[in-house]
């Protein structure tokens, strides 16, 4: 019996934790849920990618995730999408579901931010160093 229990607790906290997904994999988040800094401008010149992570417990593709930067919201995304937005170089505060981090907008290249979920923390927003682009060309 103790097997068991240890058994589906292991399978309930891995059912927690999300998969990464890959821009280039990802679904573009459309239009209409994309609600503030859609294009670049003479000031917002670094690129920013936000990736949502793949199907988990939480996720499932269906729910959607308000994402804000810097107070203002930005996006929402769910499972397994993709977005970018143009803002100016420097540091931000990225928020999901209560959860905020700070990241810095570099002003070459493209930042990548990935929504994953945490079974301690539950929805989170973070850089991460696994952004596959260096150039907005390749984001087309």
């Amino acid at each position: 019996m103790r097997i068991f229990v240890l058994i589906t607790v292991c399978l309930l906290i891995a059912g927690c934790a999300s998969s990464p997904v890959s821009p280039k994999q990802a679904a573009q988040v459309p239009d209409s849920r994309v609600y503030a800094f859609a294009q670049p401008s003479a000031k917002r010149t670094a690129t920013v990618q936000i990736t949502s992570d793949g199907a988990s417990a939480i996720y499932l593709g269906i729910v959607t995730f308000d994402i804000s930067v810097d107070g203002q919201r930005v996006t929402a995304i769910k499972g397994k999408e993709t977005t970018r937005i143009w803002l100016t170089p420097g540091y931000h505060i990225a928020a999901v579901e209560g959860n905020e981090g700070q990241f810095y907008a570099k002003p070459e290249g493209v930042t990548c931010l990935r929504v994953s979920t945490n079974y301690n923390k539950g929805v989170v927003i973070a850089p991460t160093a696994t952004c596959p682009f260096d150039d907005t060309a390749q984001l087309q």
